[in-house]
């Protein structure tokens, strides 16, 4: 082949190249590679028929197809009541992301059958039940917010601390009494015990955190 009918140099080898791109060369001939070869060499097919095989720096790139892009599926964001959001930005504060997933890749919080969800009575069961001892826990979770997190909105910052179990226990050995910051210690066993059990569940059932968390 005479190298003055090469119109342009590649460089970076065989990496240039890929399956399917068109190159030129033999003058203003235009080809496809059709096979990388492990040498490093390009094996092009030509207009004409004819399967030529040259080092890389023998052909330009001339045409690469590049696909079109997909449209991501669609993805929620979840975010806590209260925090601050520019449609153009998002959220002004981006640690209270909790997480970018996709819908289908989490299970409902609660069962969506309409009999299992009458099984669930959240405020007849639960609130109704406790409402004084859920008080208190609440009460406990804005103050330890105000100790721990300074100036921020009210979370749950679970790295702060993770012995559920350890500290359940300690608080549990003096129940009855009150704590030296004035709080209940059976307040903070009722506290721990729900930080312990929620963190099951989302393992259990591979929910993302809860909106209230950060990691």
């Amino acid at each position: 082949m005479n190298t003055s009918e090469i119109l342009a140099e590649v460089t970076g080898g065989s990496n240039a190249f890929k399956l399917g791109d068109m190159v030129e060369g033999r003058g203003e001939m235009v080809g496809v590679v059709a096979q990388l070869r492990p040498d490093g060499d390009v094996e092009v097919r030509w207009e004409d028929g004819e399967l030529w095989t040259y080092p890389p720096n023998f052909l330009t790139l001339s045409f690469r197809q590049i696909p079109e892009p997909t449209q991501p599926p669609t993805r929620t964001i979840l975010l806590p009541d209260g925090c601050p959001w520019d449609p153009d930005t998002g959220p002004a504060d981006p640690d209270w992301v909790r997480r970018d997933i996709q819908p289908s890749d989490v299970p409902p919080r609660l069962t969506t059958d309409r009999d299992r969800r009458k099984e669930v009575p959240l405020a007849s069961g639960c609130f109704d039940y406790f409402p004084d001892a859920l008080a208190a826990v609440a009460e406990l979770s804005y103050r330890g917010n105000q100790k721990h997190n300074p100036g921020e909105p009210l979370h749950w910052a679970r790295g702060k601390s993770t012995d559920e179990a350890d500290c359940l226990l300690r608080h549990l050995l003096e129940r009855g009494t009150t704590d030296t910051d004035g709080i209940r210690h059976s307040v903070k066993v009722a506290w721990r015990a729900l930080a312990l059990l929620q963190k099951e569940l989302e393992a259990a059932n591979a929910l993302p955190i809860s909106r209230g968390s950060r990691p």
